[in-house]
């Protein structure tokens, strides 16, 4: 790890990253990419996310494209958890790709090949880096299991009409995820850290636990009571 040429099937063995690994960049790319893609995860220290390799988590997230393969692209990118993703449009208006990729940053380069292409997509990766923080700010619901069916409208609301990134604990962790490490990671990437205050979330040993991590993180705190 990070590169690996999958040679080591051929000798009959398997070899993979602990699961609560999170990779510092990971890059996914057309089929034309590839070789571009392997190059830049070893210069910013990240790995290929290929097909079959299963879930996988980085703080940054870059797809390069061409246009082609969107559909696979499309159904990689869902079983990757990424803080920000950026999507760098290869030779194509990024205008024409966006559709596909409405929740991430699109930006496009001209070259298509040659050493200017490299200088061209480690600019806005960099670039992309120092950029101004998330439009849309995230937000994490602490609240307890008992309370989720009647919070779960109010949450689609947020998402739809509000446009936040709400972790809900009913629909944000993915299945066979270590949990606690996931609550974590996402109290740690949170703007606005809500705590639903009822019966049973003052009596939550975990509620407790979220609110007090919040607190030693500084997080900006709201509390709404039921």
């Amino acid at each position: 790890m990070p590169l690996c040429d999958g040679s080591h099937h051929a000798e009959g063995w398997q070899c993979a990253a602990p699961q609560d690994v999170i990779l510092p960049f990971g890059f996914l790319a057309s089929e034309s990419l590839e070789s571009l893609a392997e190059r830049l995860a070893h210069r910013f220290r990240g790995a290929v996310l290929m097909s079959g390799q299963g879930p996988a988590s980085c703080d940054r997230l870059v797809l390069l494209t061409d246009g082609q393969g969107l559909a696979r692209l499309r159904r990689r990118l869902e079983s990757v958890r990424s803080t920000e993703t950026l999507v760098v449009c290869v030779g194509v208006d990024p205008q024409v790709i966006a559709w596909a990729f409405s929740e991430s940053l699109c930006v496009g380069v001209a070259s298509e090949s040659g050493p200017g292409l490299w200088a061209e997509v480690e600019a806005a990766i960099e670039g992309a880096q120092a950029a101004a923080p998330r439009t849309r700010p995230v937000l994490f619901l602490s609240h307890a299991v008992q309370d989720e069916q009647l919070l779960a409208p109010v949450v689609g609301v947020l998402r739809d009409s509000f446009g936040l990134q709400v972790f809900f604990c009913a629909d944000s962790i993915p299945s066979g995820a270590q949990w606690s490490k996931e609550i974590e990671r996402e109290l740690r990437r949170c703007d606005v850290f809500v705590f639903v205050a009822s019966e049973a979330s003052s009596g939550s040993a975990f509620c407790s636990y979220e609110a007090g991590m919040a607190v030693a993180l500084n997080k900006q705190i709201g509390v709404v009571s039921l």
